[in-house]
């Protein structure tokens, strides 16, 4: 029980370890591309311009 208990132990140490972390922000050469993205993505051919000609339900 006891070698169990240490084996896993040890195993359960090493994984932890093993896990590395990832950066959380952008690097640099990537806010250069931001500008292009965002306006890339408010174009008006994403949304819906005209209301529908039944009568709705419920608002959405």
């Amino acid at each position: 029980m006891r070698k169990s208990l240490s084996l896993l132990s040890i195993l359960l140490g090493s994984m932890v370890s093993a896990q590395q972390g990832l950066p959380h922000a952008l690097a640099p050469h990537e806010h250069a591309l931001i500008p292009a993205y965002r306006d890339s993505r408010a174009s008006a051919a994403r949304g819906i311009n005209t209301p529908p000609t039944y009568p709705v339900r419920t608002m959405a």
